[in-house]
């Protein structure tokens, strides 16, 4: 694997400045940073429709070592070094986790943030 991704989990509950009315939210946790590799399926977009209206959004797999901690659907995934500039700092939401015995890498279905 010749990528390096983090991993990281939703932020927890934040706290609400009762004075000012801001709102801080909770630092998120870091699962995993380290090797990885990002495969697109297919070059095509899919496009969701909602209310009307429709936008595309981008699947990918996210491929990190068998040995990683369980990685939770939700979780977020940035490609910190690649050798394709154009996954880097690509912020990723973890939509599946690939489970099985006798794992060699683990798999994670992705879709891109917009």
């Amino acid at each position: 694997m010749t990528d390096t991704c983090t991993i990281t989990a939703p932020a927890g509950s934040g706290s609400l400045n009762t004075t000012t009315g801001d709102w801080t939210p909770g630092a998120a946790t870091t699962l995993y940073s380290g090797p990885c590799r990002v495969r697109m399926p297919s070059v095509l977009e899919m496009d969701e429709l909602f209310g009307g209206g429709s936008r595309a959004k981008q699947r990918m797999t996210v491929i990190i070592t068998y040995d990683a901690v369980d990685i939770p659907v939700g979780a977020r995934v940035v490609v910190t070094d690649s050798t394709d500039l154009q996954l880097l700092d690509r912020p990723l939401a973890v939509v599946a986790v690939r489970s099985r015995s006798n794992l060699v890498d683990r798999r994670l279905g992705c879709e891109e943030i917009s």
